[in-house]
């Protein structure tokens, strides 16, 4: 009997250790876009960085600079 409550405590253990990770993975502090500036944007295409430029940088155009897109937010 003393087995299982030990079983049971470790599971608790372990499983409180992988929501805390995975938690941590999936919240991510996003910063702000950068005025007067380039907002990088990985694996995005035209219309998606321009809808971002749009909606996050109270307008902008979006940009191809080395290789990927970024969205130039007017000041």
């Amino acid at each position: 009997m003393t087995s299982g409550k030990v079983t049971a405590i470790a599971f608790l253990l372990m499983f409180i250790v992988v929501c805390s990770d995975f938690s941590s993975v999936m919240v991510t502090d996003a910063a702000p876009p950068v005025c007067c500036g380039e907002n990088k944007m990985a694996n995005c295409n035209d219309d998606a960085c321009n809808t971002f430029c749009m909606e996050s940088c109270r307008g902008g155009v979006c940009k191809w600079r080395g290789g990927k897109h970024g969205c130039h937010c007017y000041c």
